[in-house]
């Protein structure tokens, strides 16, 4: 079958990120993939050139009808037979194919779910939002509930207590990978490691991505006098280096659909402290697989933390739970037989 994804947006966030995931998975069930993507777009780095064709397409707005009869002719010369739209753009700007193939919008927030209705599959990320367009627009669409995936292969989860010092005798990292924007919730998290802090914990919090909010942020490091405590390492080229350098991983977030740093953090055998946000409740079964806490309480972020620091049994156990869940789960083969079997049923109806 021959499938084309389409992204119109240049950041480096959850939905950039999962439409590289779903170019790069297509080939492997026998798939021709095409890969639509704005010029100078981030996420193209993600997309394996050997498999993927990639076509450049700027849109400036939903309702670019350049970019719409621009984007018809790469469908058409390409003999797309399924589109998959990923963002708000890419969905709205769908009403101008979606008459002469089979179109499926990847809903990485609930709220364009009343732009993709029309269309003929709404995959949701998580089990409440698909609870939700199924009751909103399930007689009008066909609805499915597919997790995103991650790429990375499930670490071997290494025991602190017999490779390394006890964490008692030595300074623990706390790793955190995001946009710097005010919904990641990294103000909270600065507010937990002042806790630690002031209770005399020897950790440290390494944070990870660029935004407009990280001026802000960095000014409040300086005034809570944190700055041998959290440390801005900028944009994370090497996911595979970050997370080995951190031994636990938190993700403070106000809003959160779905979550590939958590799966990622699991899958590399870290101990995730998460906020009770739509996605990350529902991939983390609390104090099996991780610890979930409410979000805006920098005073449960500190206790979670302090509990795993105290008890290197309970990080470990965690951690050996998480990398077997994560990766029955979310990895490339599980979700990538799931996109399959959605295209094959697509086509057959």
């Amino acid at each position: 079958m021959r499938v084309a994804n389409v992204m119109l947006m240049s950041g480096v966030g959850g939905t950039e990120q999962a439409f590289a995931s779903y170019c790069n998975i297509l080939p492997d069930f026998n798939h021709y993939s095409l890969a639509v993507a704005p010029k100078g777009a981030a996420c193209i780095s993600l997309i394996d050139k050997s498999k993927v064709k990639i076509k450049e397409l700027n849109c400036v707005c939903s309702w670019d009808f350049v970019a719409a009869a621009k984007l018809c002719a790469i469908l058409r010369r390409e003999k797309i037979d399924v589109v998959i739209l990923h963002g708000k753009r890419a969905i709205k700007i769908a009403r101008f194919v979606a008459k002469k193939r089979k179109t499926i919008a990847v809903l990485h927030d609930k709220r364009h779910a009343k732009h993709a209705k029309s269309l003929d599959v709404l995959v949701s990320i998580n089990k409440a939002m698909h609870a939700e367009v199924l009751e909103k627009y399930g007689k009008t669409s066909c609805a499915r509930y597919i997790p995103n995936m991650v790429f990375c292969d499930a670490r071997e989860v290494v025991c602190t207590s017999s490779s390394s010092k006890k964490s008692a005798e030595r300074t623990l990292v706390i790793g955190a990978l995001g946009r710097m924007s005010r919904d990641k919730g990294f103000q909270y998290l600065i507010d937990a490691m002042q806790i630690l802090k002031n209770s005399g914990f020897s950790c440290k919090a390494i944070i990870g991505g660029v935004g407009k909010f990280k001026k802000h942020l960095e000014k409040t490091v300086i005034d809570k006098d944190l700055s041998g405590y959290v440390e801005f390492v900028g944009l994370v080229s090497d996911r595979e280096e970050f997370y080995r350098s951190v031994d636990i991983v938190c993700v403070p977030s106000l809003r959160e659909s779905f979550s590939l740093v958590v799966v990622e953090a699991m899958m590399h055998g870290k101990a995730v402290v998460s906020t009770d946000t739509d996605g990350p409740k529902e991939i983390i079964q609390h104090m099996h697989t991780g610890i979930i806490v409410r979000k805006e309480s920098a005073k449960e972020l500190a206790a979670a933390i302090k509990l795993l620091i105290r008890v290197d049994e309970l990080r470990e156990e965690i951690a050996e739970n998480a990398v077997k869940d994560a990766s029955e789960k979310y990895s490339r083969l599980s979700v990538g037989k799931q996109i399959h079997h959605m295209l094959e049923s697509l086509c057959e109806s």
